[in-house]
C-alpha cells in the first residue's frame, strides 16, 4: 500500500477510475493519505472503495447523491466504489486527515472474504461477491481507530487484515439491523434499513443544529414521523432522539474533559439552545453508543 502526505491534485482525481477505459484514465491504486490541512477543496469524479477518517477536531464537508454530510473524528465516512462526490476542509487550525482507498481489485477480494463461505471460495478462488454499504457514515469506534492509526507499524498485508477487521464488523451490524426490522419480506426489509439509515448518517452529520428534529429527519427519508421512529429503533436499538443525545453527551464530556471551553460555549457547540439543557444531559453519561 502506498502512504503519500498530501492529496493528488484535483487533475489527477479527476483522471482516476476503477477500470481505466482509454489512456488518460488511470487505475486507484492501495493508497493512504496522512495529511494535514486547514482548507481544501476536491472532487471525486469516479471512487475507489474509501474510508474518510478524522484524527483531530474538525469537520470535513461532503456533497454525495444530493445529499450534503458531513463526518469527524468521532466517525467514519464510507465511499463504495463508482460513487461520485465532493468534499470541502475549512477549519481555522490545521486537520489531521486518515484516508484509505483500496483499489477495485483489493475491495472485492474483501467483500468476498467477508460474504462468502470457505466452502465456496475453495471451490471457486476468484468468485467475487457485490456489496454496497447503506451507511456513509459510522461511528468511529476506538477499536478502528486504531486499526487505521496501525499503518505505522504493520506490514501493507497485516494492514489491510486490519481494514478487513472493520469492513466485517460493519457489515455484520448491517445485516443483523436489517434482519431486526419487523417484515415478512426480504426486499421490504432492506428498503426500510436504506432509509433509516439515510437518517442515520443525518443524525451523525447534524446532531449539532439545535433545529434538528425528528420531524424533519423522517421526511428526508420519505417516512412518516412514528413509522419512521419504530423501524429505526427496531433496526438500531435506540430511537433517533436518543442517538442525538448519546451524542451530544459523548461530544460535551469530550469537550468538559479539555477544559477550554465555557458550559455555554459546549452547549452551543453540540447543538442545546441554552446552558441549563446541558446539566441534566451530561447526567446521562452512562448511556453510551452501541
Amino acid at each position: 500500500m502506498l502512504i503519500v502526505d498530501q492529496c493528488p491534485p484535483q487533475e489527477t482525481l479527476t483522471r482516476l477510475r476503477n477500470k481505466p477505459a482509454s489512456d488518460p484514465e488511470i487505475s486507484w491504486p492501495d493508497v493512504l493519505v496522512n495529511a494535514n490541512y486547514k482548507t481544501l477543496e476536491k472532487e471525486i469524479v469516479e471512487s475507489a472503495f474509501t474510508i474518510f477518517s478524522v484524527i483531530n477536531e474538525g469537520h470535513v464537508h461532503v456533497e454525495t447523491n444530493r445529499k450534503s454530510l458531513r463526518f469527524c473524528e468521532d466517525t467514519l465516512f464510507i465511499v463504495n466504489p463508482y460513487e461520485s462526490f465532493e468534499y470541502r476542509i475549512q477549519e481555522q487550525t490545521s486537520l489531521h486527515m486518515l484516508n484509505v482507498h483500496l483499489s477495485l481489485d483489493t475491495y472485492q477480494d474483501m467483500i468476498s472474504s467477508i460474504m462468502l463461505t470457505d466452502e465456496l471460495l475453495l471451490d471457486d478462488p476468484q468468485k467475487q461477491s457485490s456489496f454496497t454499504f447503506t451507511n456513509h457514515i459510522h461511528f468511529n469506534r476506538p477499536a478502528f481507530r486504531n486499526k487505521l492509526l496501525s499503518f505505522t507499524r504493520n506490514s501493507s498485508e497485516d494492514y489491510q487484515l486490519q481494514l478487513l477487521d472493520i469492513l466485517t464488523h460493519i457489515i455484520r451490524n448491517d445485516h443483523l439491523a436489517v434482519e431486526r426490522i419487523a417484515s415478512h419480506r426480504a426486499n421490504t426489509r432492506k428498503e426500510l434499513f436504506k432509509r433509516v439509515a439515510l437518517g442515520k448518517d443525518i443524525i451523525f452529520s447534524q446532531y449539532n443544529d439545535p433545529n434538528l428534529s425528528i420531524n424533519e429527519i423522517s421526511r428526508e427519508a420519505s417516512m412518516s414521523k412514528f413509522h419512521f421512529i419504530r423501524v429505526f429503533r427496531d433496526a438500531f436499538g435506540y430511537t433517533p432522539h436518543k442517538l442525538i443525545q448519546q451524542i451530544r453527551i459523548r461530544k460535551a464530556l469530550e469537550y468538559i474533559r479539555e477544559g477550554s471551553m465555557t458550559h455555554t460555549d459546549i452547549a452551543y457547540k453540540i447543538g442545546l439552545q441554552e446552558v441549563n439543557s446541558l446539566y441534566p444531559l451530561i447526567r446521562e453519561h452512562r448511556y453510551q453508543l452501541n
